[in-house]
This record gives C-alpha cells, sequence and structure tokens, in this order.
C-alpha cells in the first residue's frame, strides 16, 4: 500500500471483522465479543454480491429463513 504498485505475487489475505454481539441468544449479554466460523448478515446486502453457496451454506440459509 505504501508504494500503490502492484505485486508481482499475490498473497492471500485473512480477513477478520471485529464487531458486537447483537445477542440473538438470551445466554449471550448484548455486546459480548463472540467467535464463529459463520455470520448472517440480516441487513439484505448480500444479495447484490454473487456468491457460490456450499450446500451447508444453503440449508442454513433455509433454515434461517424457515425460522423467522
Amino acid at each position: 500500500l505504501h508504494s500503490r504498485t502492484i505485486h508481482e505475487s499475490h498473497k492471500s489475505l485473512n480477513i477478520i471483522r471485529i464487531g458486537t454481539s447483537g445477542s440473538l441468544q438470551a445466554d449471550i449479554p448484548s455486546d459480548s465479543f463472540v467467535v464463529s466460523e459463520v455470520g448472517l448478515g440480516l441487513d439484505g446486502l448480500l444479495n447484490y454480491y454473487v456468491l457460490k453457496n456450499s450446500g451447508d451454506e444453503k440449508e442454513l440459509h433455509t433454515q434461517f429463513c424457515a425460522h423467522y
């Protein structure tokens, strides 16, 4: 980023989002830090991205929508 030039070889990045819990579960206080493998965006912005979801992700989405 300092030189604003493209590297000859690409690096894989691990992106970590740090946020707080909206606390959907009674045993997790609001504003707690949580660690998870999956997150659901409830704001509807994911509809603007072209993503290839795995079978597990599709099933999670189906179950979440059926629950609410």
